[in-house]
């Protein structure tokens, strides 16, 4: 494949993280359970890498189509609209 790395981070949340009210910091995400980032490296990644990670994208998203956001401390330099979906 196209990159020298790639991993996934799933991040469980909850408990004492969903204490503090949703707008007492900038971390608004504190009503989720889990989330996850993927991450690719490379000097160059070609299309092969790029599908790899997109499907991945879907098949989390179809796992669970109601559970779908954007995280601003992890940045996506390819998302269309940011500033909406942050």
């Amino acid at each position: 494949m196209g990159a020298d790395l790639w991993f996934v981070i799933f991040d469980a949340s909850g408990g004492a993280v969903a204490d503090a009210a949703m707008d007492a910091t900038a971390f608004a995400h504190r009503d989720k359970v889990l989330y996850y980032q993927s991450y690719m490296a490379g000097l160059y990644l070609d299309q092969k890498a790029k599908t790899f990670i997109d499907e991945l994208h879907r098949q989390v998203l179809n796992a669970s189509p109601a559970a779908y956001g954007t995280y601003p401390g992890y940045v996506d330099p390819a998302l269309s609209d940011a500033q909406q979906h942050y």
